[in-house]
């Protein structure tokens, strides 16, 4: 966990570097393509990667598909899809209830800043119970490499980028979009668990999980989480007639595998 601490830090502190550097030398639009970058890379790798294929297996994709979310998963910095599918399917096991590792009901501050910067591993197997490792996941070589690399992978993706392209490529475009991601992260983990203005649930489930209105404008991708709680296989995270996932028709028309 030390490692994926630091370079959540290097993320942090990339994010502030970025807005430093872009607001005093009106480098506004630069700040706006790294931005951008960010929400492309974190669509691909973590809401359609991540979250719907490697972590649910919610649909079938081709090989050039499955490579684009294994290297895009890896330049977000949120672990490998190994890990970070291990603990999601622990949360959803343990929604709301004591062993849950990112539940503002558990841990408000964990919940909020992320449990991979304040939790050792003592914690995540001793205290939390988190021991069951997505198997079907070990039996990709492209997987189980970039799982037992990452952080050698992140070394080098670091190196290579500051000494290819200089300092304001790495800090845009390698280490900000790991901040960005960091921003982002209580949406789900924390305010998609929370009845708030604008929170609502089609289901009845046993957890704590929210549809939230007021969410859809600023993180679309995950709005509606007590239906994905509910259905957690269904990629598409709309289910009534006034409910929009934007995610579902890009992995209708270019990820998912067509049957013939």
């Amino acid at each position: 966990m030390i490692m994926q601490r630091l370079l959540w830090i290097s993320g942090i502190a990339g994010m502030i570097a970025v807005v430093w550097i872009a607001v005093p030398q009106s480098q506004l639009m630069l700040l706006l393509i790294s931005y951008l970058y960010f929400r492309f890379i974190k669509l691909v790798g973590f809401h359609i990667g991540l979250h719907r294929y490697f972590c649910h297996g919610s649909f079938k994709t081709e090989k050039a598909q499955h490579l684009l979310m294994v290297v895009t998963s890896v330049l977000l910095g949120q672990g490998s899809p190994i890990s970070w599918t291990t603990m999601h399917r622990h949360h959803h096991k343990n929604a709301d209830q004591p062993l849950d590792v990112h539940s503002p009901h558990h841990g408000r501050w964990q919940s909020l800043f992320s449990t991979f910067t304040v939790r050792s591993n003592n914690w995540w197997v001793n205290v939390k119970k988190v021991n069951k490792l997505p198997r079907e996941l070990f039996r990709d070589p492209v997987l189980v490499f970039v799982h037992d690399h990452y952080f050698k992978i992140w070394a080098t993706i670091i190196i290579s980028a500051w000494a290819l392209f200089g300092t304001t490529f790495l800090l845009f475009f390698v280490l900000a979009p790991i901040g960005f991601g960091w921003l982002h992260a209580p949406f789900i983990n924390f305010f998609a668990h929370l009845n708030l203005p604008g929170s609502y649930r089609n289901y009845n489930t046993l957890d704590k999980s929210y549809n939230n209105n007021y969410i859809r404008w600023i993180n679309p991708e995950e709005a509606y989480h007590n239906n994905h709680h509910a259905v957690p296989g269904n990629y598409n995270f709309a289910h009534k007639d006034n409910e929009f996932d934007p995610v579902a028709p890009i992995i209708k028309y270019f990820f998912e595998k067509k049957t013939t």
